[in-house]
């Protein structure tokens, strides 16, 4: 699995983890609160950081075509005819974010008397969903991951945002951050102030480890790399739930443009087709009041007109997509040293079952040690949940090494075949 080569000049994983726990710390301890100190606007971002639990089936920033169609005969405006906006792209979150924000400022430039530009700051900021650990805030941040969560809070001032005392997060809530500053980019250089910009931050977990099952509809003789549907209804109806919520804030807060993205396919294991189905659904579908549509033409989530997924492994991409619709294209962006990307993405699916194991191993030699039966049995069951993490990982990572050995064998039988001809 990985490399064919051996690698040059990169440290082990376990230093370069390290490494990455101790620029993170200088981040949260001493770059952000340094923005913050020198940024009113950041720092009142911060400031005004919100929890907000849901209330079943709130109609906040939700309104049907009908009423939207009304609203906009009386404004002038006939956006509200026309459904959201839905594209998939292959790239990082702030990536999409940045292009979106470029668009808003172009289109949304303010004009002041004489008809001269007052402002090129949009209406709104772009939103952008953290796909975030509900346990812990910035998730692994700290630790040197480098996920999704933790690369927001490593290149923009959101995680002192995430306060303690909103955790553990809802089951069906989020916390709501305005005015989050974008200070780095991602090679992890440092923007110059003027090259500093802005976005509106969602935080709402997603399922963790829910059971899952191969999908019966799946043709025959489709190779089943990955589960393909929750094992409980319950879980699609409570996916269904935490994204209806999300867009239903975002709709209460005017947000124009955001990224989500395949919200908890990674490590929490929900499958890709139940989260691309359940999006469409709620987005297009009109899955607001319990499950009961408005009409026809689904609902307008407020000022909500555009919503990007960005997604940067193109594996899951192309299944986000395919099962979202053909009304959705991927768009891909031309990424050199794709093979170089492969070999870093095995390389962080090893570090993590190792570090797995690790902590496997710590329980057991807690477990063992300890002699209170009210101490092992939470012990016991954080053990059994690290085990089926690792089983999953170690899965996923058995069919990748398939994967690159049937390539191999294909190309070898190619060579062969020349030769033959030859």
């Amino acid at each position: 699995m990985g490399r064919t080569q051996p690698s040059l000049g990169l440290a082990p994983p376990a230093q370069r983890k390290d490494a990455r726990a101790k620029a993170a710390r200088l981040t949260a301890h001493k770059t952000i609160p340094a923005l913050l100190a020198s940024s009113s606007r950041a720092r009142k971002g911060v400031e005004g950081s919100t929890l907000i639990v849901d209330s079943p089936f709130s109609d906040s920033g939700v309104t049907s075509k009908k009423e939207s169609r009304k609203t906009s005969r009386n404004s002038g405006d006939d956006q509200g005819n026309n459904k959201v906006k839905v594209r998939i792209v292959v790239d990082d979150t702030l990536a999409v974010a940045r292009a979106m924000s470029h668009q808003s400022a172009e289109a949304g430039t303010d004009t002041a008397e004489g008809g001269k530009p007052s402002s090129s700051r949009p209406k709104r900021n772009v939103a952008v969903l953290n796909m975030a650990s509900p346990l812990l805030p910035g998730g692994g941040f700290l630790n040197g991951a480098t996920a999704q969560e933790e690369t927001l809070c490593n290149r923009t001032t959101l995680y002192p945002a995430l306060r303690d005392e909103f955790y553990r997060l809802p089951e069906v809530g989020a916390i709501w951050t305005e005015d989050v500053m974008v200070f780095r980019d991602e090679s992890g250089k440092d923007l110059n102030k003027g090259e500093r910009w802005w976005i509106d931050v969602i935080s709402a977990g997603m399922l963790r480890f829910p059971d899952v099952e191969e999908a019966e509809e799946e043709e025959e003789g489709e190779e089943h790399e990955e589960p393909k549907k929750y094992a409980n209804p319950k879980d699609r109806t409570t996916a269904i739930e935490r994204i209806r919520c999300v867009m239903e804030i975002l709709g209460s807060k005017g947000v124009e443009k955001c990224v989500l993205g395949a919200w908890g396919c990674g490590a929490y294991g929900n499958p890709v087709p139940e989260i691309a189905r359940a999006f469409k659904k709620v987005i297009w579908g009109g899955e607001v009041k319990g499950g009961r549509k408005t009409g026809k033409g689904g609902v307008c989530w407020g000022s909500l007109r555009e919503v990007a997924f960005a997604i940067k492994e193109g594996k899951t991409a192309s299944e986000f997509a395919k099962h979202f619709g053909v009304e959705v294209a991927l768009e891909k962006r031309p990424t050199p040293g794709e093979q170089e990307e492969t070999n870093e993405a095995d390389e962080r699916a090893a570090e993590t079952i190792r570090d797995l194991e690790d902590k496997i191993r710590e329980l057991d030699l807690r477990i063992n040690l300890s002699k209170n039966p009210a101490l092992k049995a939470p012990l016991e069951t954080i053990r059994a949940d690290l085990r089926s993490q690792l089983a999953l990982k170690q899965s996923s990572a058995t069919a990748n090494s398939d994967n690159l050995d049937e390539k191999d064998d294909e190309s070898q039988s190619e060579d062969d075949t020349k030769s033959e001809w030859d």
